[in-house]
C-alpha cells in the first residue's frame, strides 16, 4: 500500500520534515514531496528508529512527515501525486550517516536550572559552578544531501539532563562580571522589588516606592513595568492627602521636581478661598472625622464653611500641581493661615522649585497676608529664606472689581471724568441698529445680574475697543456729549491693561499689548502710565461727588501687580529670560481645578468638606502622574536604576504589620443601611447580634441566638418589647434573634463608654481605634469561646459614629446658622 503524500501546494499551515537535523519545510522547499508517517505501528517504529525520533512514538502519525530527500528513487511512485511503495523506509541523509562522533562535541547538552540554596560558601567562584556556560561547542556538520540543516548539536533524548544549582549570590556575581554596573544593580533589585510587591500588608509603602520610581523617569517606568512586575501608574494613589504636608507628600513632590529643567522649575503659587457646605463625614482610611476646621493638621470644634486651596503653576511651561488645602470656620484665622502658607512656601523652595510669585485675589485674608509680609506698592515682594517672591493680585479679579465700581462711581483723573452713563446711552442707541458698533454688548453687560457680575466675559467685553470706538463714533454723530471721550479713553486703557496681563502669544500681533511681555519700551511706558493713572484716579459718587476712593481695593491691587510685573521681568532678564507670559500669573488654572470638584456633585454649587478633600486627593495624583513633555534621555534611566537601590532599605525599615481580621466582615452597607428608627437599646442590641450571627456560624452561638423557651424574655410582659416585635414583624427577611440580658447590658456599657470617649476624642486622628481600645477593656460573658468580640466592638463603634454624624448633618441642613 502506498503512503500518502503531503503536497507542497497545501494551503493550510506548513509541513516540516521530522528527520532529526533536517530543516526542509513546505515554505523553504516547495519543490519536493513530504510523506506522512505510516499508520502501521511496526512500520512506523522502524521509521522512527531510522530518523532518530523515538520520542514521537505516541504522537499522532498524521501530524509528522518525512521529505523525499531521505528515500531512494526506486521507493517513490511518480504519478499525478507522488507516493511511496508499501515497503519504503527512510535510507538517505539520516543522523547515523553523520561524520564520526569524535569530531563532534561528546558532552551531553546541559540544562541550567536555577534554584535557591540556603547554605553556600561566599568564596565559591562562578567558573566552578558554571563550567559549561561560556564554553563554545563545535557545531555539527550539515547532513549530506540535505539542502539546509540547523547548526545544532545532536541531542541524546534518552539521557538525563545535568542540573546545576545557581544561588542568588552567584547570580549577582555573574551579573556584575558580564553586565554593566547599572544593569547589574537593576538585576540585583529585581527579586527584592518583586518580594516587596507581593506583601499585601505593605501596600501603602509599596505604592509609595513605585510612585517615586515613576516620577524619577515615567518613560523608564513604562519600559520596565512588565519586566519588573510594576503596577500601573493609575493605581499609584498612595494614601490620604491632609492639610499638613507630610514627609510622603514632600518625597512625591521632590521626585517630580528632580526631573524638571531649570525653566520648568520657574513657577507661581496660586491661592484662593471658596465656600463650603457644612457637613461631617467619617473617613475610614484616615480614621477621623472630616468637616471640622483644620489648618496644617490642627483641628478645632467649629464646622468648616470655607476652604483655602493652594496650587503651583509653571510660568514658562504649562504644568500645574495642587499642593495644599485648609478647612476654615467663619472666624478670622489670619495668623494661623499665614504660618501655614509660609510653611508651604518654605517646603516648595526646599525641594527645588523657583517660586517667583504669590498670586491671589483681594479677599480680606489675602490683604492681611500682604500686610503681614510688609508688601507695599513700592516694595511689592517679600522673602522666604533667600528667595524673593513677588505679590500679585490677579488681573481678572481686579477687572471685575473695576467694572463693579465703575457702575456706581465716576472715575475722575485730572480734568477728565469717565461716566457709566455714557455706556448706557451708547447701548440704548446701538442695540436697535441693524449693524451694531458693539455686536457683543447685551443687557447683561450693561445691567448685569449678581451671577453675571462674577463672569469675567461680561467685564472684558464691556471694557473693549469696540465699545470705546462706538462711543467715539456716537460723539462725532452728536448722539453723546463731547465729555464722553473721557469714558472712551478710560475703556481703552482698561482694555489694553487686561491684554497686557493676559498675554501669551510669542508671535507678532498688531496689538503690542497682546504679545508676550518682552519689556519693550511701549509695554513698559504703558504700565508706567497706568501706575500714574491709578495713583491719581478718584472715585466720586455721581449725585453728590462724595469721594469713595479709599474703599476701592482694586486701585492699590493694580498698582502692586503692575510694579511686581516690572520688577519680576527685570530679575528674569538678568538670568537670561527674554519674555514673561503674564497669562500664567492669574488664578485660571486654580479656578478650573475647583470647578471640576464642584461639577462632581452634578451641579456647580458649593461642595462639602468631604467632596473637596476627595476631589483634591484625586486631582493631586492625576496631576502628579502627568509626565512633562520632553525627549527621553539616558540620565533619566540611570536615575531610575539608582532609585531601585533603595528597595533593600525600604524592606528593612518598613515594619511588618499583619492585617487584622476584625473588619473583614464590616461593610459600609452594614452601617449605612441599618433601618433603626429610634435609638432604642434593644433594637441596637438586636441589630448587632444579628450581624454577629451572619458573620459567625458556631453551632453553640447559633443555638444561643435562637428564640427558645429558656430565654428569659419570654417570661416578661410582651408590651415591654413592643417596639422590638414591631421591628421584627416589619422585617421578616432578617435573621430573627433575641439578645440576652447580658448582651443588652454589654451594649449599654459600650454606649456609655463611647459617649465619654467621643466627647474627648472626636478631633483625634485615630478616633475609632482609640474608642475600640477602651471598649475592649469592658467585661463580657461571651456566648462561646470563639465569639467575635472584636468584630462586635468595631461594628458598634462605626455604627455609633455614623449615627452621630448623621444627626449632626441633619441639624446643619435645617439650621440657618451653620456655626450652630
Amino acid at each position: 500500500m502506498a503512503s500518502p503524500v503531503v503536497l507542497l501546494t497545501k494551503k493550510r499551515g506548513l509541513s516540516y520534515c521530522s528527520v532529526y537535523g533536517c530543516t526542509n519545510a513546505t515554505n523553504t522547499r516547495p519543490d519536493i514531496a513530504y510523506f506522512k508517517h505510516p499508520n502501521n505501528a511496526e512500520r512506523r517504529k522502524k521509521w522512527l528508529e531510522l530518523i532518530g525520533r523515538m520520542e514521537l512514538i505516541n504522537k499522532p502519525a498524521s501530524n509528522y512527515c518525512v521529505c523525499e530527500e531521505h528515500f531512494h528513487v526506486r521507493d517513490i511512485i511518480f504519478g499525478k501525486r507522488r507516493t511511496l511503495s508499501a515497503t519504503a523506509l527512510p535510507a538517505l541523509n539520516l543522523p547515523k550517516n553523520l561524520e564520526p562522533a569524535s569530531e563532534v562535541e561528546k558532552d551531553p547538552p546541559v540544562t541550567i536550572k536555577t534554584e535557591v540554596k540556603k547554605e553556600i560558601d561566599d568564596d565559591i567562584e562562578p567558573e566552578e559552578i558554571l563550567p559549561d556556560v561560556t564554553r563554545k561547542r563545535r557545531a555539527a556538520s550539515p547532513l549530506p544531501g540535505c539542502s539546509k540543516f540547523a547548526n545544532l548539536e545532536l541531542e541524546a533524548p534518552q539521557q538525563a539532563n545535568k542540573v546545576i544549582v545557581i544561588v542568588p549570590e552567584v547570580f549577582q556575581k555573574m551579573c556584575y562580571k558580564f553586565l554593566t554596573k547599572d544593569l547589574a544593580d537593576l538585576a540585583k533589585a529585581d527579586p527584592s522589588l518583586k518580594k516587596l510587591l507581593r506583601e499585601k500588608n505593605r501596600q501603602k509603602r509599596n505604592r509609595m516606592f513605585c510612585l517615586n520610581l515613576y516620577l524619577t523617569s515615567p518613560d523608564s517606568y513604562h519600559m520596565l513595568k512588565d519586566c519588573l512586575g510594576l503596577p500601573s501608574p493609575k493605581t499609584l494613589n498612595v494614601g490620604p492627602i491632609t492639610t499638613h504636608i507630610n514627609n510622603d507628600m514632600m518625597e512625591i513632590l521632590k521626585n517630580k521636581v528632580k526631573s524638571m529643567t531649570n525653566q520648568e522649575k520657574e513657577c507661581s503659587v496660586l491661592n484662593k478661598i471658596i465656600s463650603l457646605k457644612s457637613g461631617l463625614l467619617y473617613s475610614l482610611s484616615e480614621d477621623k472625622i472630616i468637616g471640622f476646621q483644620e489648618i496644617d493638621g490642627t483641628r478645632t470644634t467649629e464646622p468648616a464653611v470655607r476652604a483655602q486651596v493652594i496650587m503651583v503653576h509653571g510660568i514658562f511651561t504649562d504644568w500645574k500641581q495642587p499642593v495644599g488645602y485648609a478647612l476654615m470656620s467663619k472666624g478670622e484665622n489670619y495668623i494661623r493661615l499665614n504660618e501655614w502658607i509660609d510653611g508651604i512656601l518654605e517646603k516648595l523652595i526646599e525641594i527645588g522649585l523657583k517660586v517667583r510669585t504669590f498670586v491671589s485675589n483681594t479677599g480680606n485674608e489675602f490683604i492681611e497676608a500682604a500686610a503681614n509680609r510688609s508688601v507695599t506698592i513700592e516694595k511689592p515682594y517679600f522673602f522666604t529664606g533667600k528667595r524673593k517672591i513677588y505679590y500679585i493680585f490677579e488681573a481678572p479679579h481686579l477687572i471685575l472689581m473695576a467694572r463693579n465700581h465703575f457702575q456706581l462711581y465716576d472715575f475722575a483723573y485730572d480734568d477728565r471724568v469717565a461716566k457709566y452713563e455714557h455706556i448706557k446711552l451708547f447701548y440704548n442707541k446701538d442695540k436697535n441698529k441693524e449693524f451694531k458698533s458693539a455686536p457683543k454688548l447685551t443687557k447683561l453687560h450693561v445691567s448685569p445680574t449678581n451671577l453675571a457680575k462674577m463672569n469675567l466675559k461680561y467685564a472684558t467685553e464691556l471694557f473693549s475697543n469696540s465699545v470705546a470706538t462706538g462711543i467715539s463714533n456716537y460723539i462725532t454723530l452728536g448722539f453723546i456729549e463731547s465729555r464722553g471721550k473721557d469714558t472712551a479713553e478710560f475703556i481703552r486703557l482698561m482694555n489694553n491693561l487686561f491684554d497686557c496681563f493676559n498675554s501669551s502669544d510669542p508671535n507678532g500681533n498688531d496689538n503690542e499689548n497682546k504679545n508676550t511681555f518682552c519689556g519693550n519700551k511701549s509695554q513698559i511706558d504703558f504700565l508706567n502710565e497706568m501706575l500714574v493713572y491709578f495713583r491719581k484716579v478718584q472715585l466720586l459718587r455721581p449725585k453728590d461727588g462724595h469721594n469713595f476712593t479709599r474703599n476701592a481695593k482694586f486701585i492699590e491691587g493694580f498698582q502692586t501687580t503692575i510694579k511686581s510685573v516690572l520688577l519680576l521681568f527685570e530679575d528674569l532678564k538678568s538670568e537670561g529670560y527674554t519674555y514673561l507670559p503674564t497669562k500664567r500669573l492669574n488664578l485660571k488654572a486654580l479656578d478650573l481645578f475647583i470647578d471640576r470638584i464642584r461639577m462632581k456633585t452634578g451641579m456647580i454649587t458649593e461642595p462639602t468638606s468631604w467632596e473637596l478633600v476627595t476631589g483634591f486627593r484625586k486631582n493631586f495624583f492625576a496631576n502628579i502622574l502627568k509626565p512633562l513633555k520632553r525627549k527621553v534621555n539616558s540620565k533619566e534611566l540611570l536615575d531610575f536604576i539608582a532609585e531601585t537601590k533603595k528597595i533593600e532599605q525600604i524592606i528593612a525599615n518598613t515594619a511588618t504589620t499583619s492585617k487584622s481580621d476584625e473588619d473583614i466582615n464590616i461593610k459600609r452597607s452594614d452601617i449605612s443601611e441599618s433601618d433603626i428608627s429610634l435609638n432604642c437599646l434593644f433594637e441596637v442590641s438586636h441589630y448587632l447580634l444579628m450581624k454577629c450571627a451572619e458573620a459567625h456560624n458556631c453551632e453553640r452561638f447559633q443555638f444561643h441566638c435562637k428564640a427558645h423557651i429558656l430565654n428569659p424574655y419570654f417570661h416578661k410582659a410582651a408590651d415591654q418589647y413592643k417596639l422590638y416585635h414591631e421591628y421584627i414583624n416589619a422585617n421578616p427577611g432578617t435573621l430573627k434573634v433575641i439578645p440576652s440580658d447580658a448582651f443588652v447590658q454589654f451594649v449599654k456599657n459600650m454606649d456609655v463608654t463611647f459617649v465619654a470617649c467621643f466627647i474627648k476624642l472626636h478631633l483625634s486622628n485615630n478616633l475609632a481605634a482609640s474608642i475600640s481600645a477602651k471598649l475592649k477593656e469592658l467585661h463580657f460573658n461571651q456566648p462561646c469561646s470563639c465569639f467575635p468580640k472584636d468584630h462586635l466592638i468595631n461594628l458598634f463603634v462605626r455604627f455609633r459614629i455614623y449615627n452621630v454624624l448623621k444627626s449632626d448633618n441633619q441639624q446643619f441642613r435645617f439650621s440657618k446658622d451653620d456655626s450652630k
